[in-house]
């Protein structure tokens, strides 16, 4: 949950460098795109995107799991982990 950019990694025999380079990419969105972005916190509007993208991934394999709760743990962990 980050905000929008890349890393670059240089390697040499001696050493690791690491630059994060930030973007705005608003400017390639739609104006109705726009309208969709959040007007708060990007990093609450990030989870709950995630959230809701793993809710309808976990709901797709709820019938191979032996027990609700069995499928209720393993939905809070794919949570925990985004």
């Amino acid at each position: 949950m980050c905000d929008q950019g890349y890393g670059i990694i240089s390697l040499t025999s001696k050493e690791l460098n690491y630059q994060h380079c930030s973007f705005d990419s608003t400017a390639f969105l739609t104006p109705e795109e726009m309208q969709q972005l959040p007007s708060g916190n990007f990093h609450d509007y990030l989870r709950h995107q995630f959230s809701k993208v793993s809710q309808l991934q976990m709901d797709k394999y709820q019938a191979k799991f032996d027990s609700k709760s069995d499928w209720q743990a393993a939905t809070n962990l794919v949570n925990n982990l985004n």
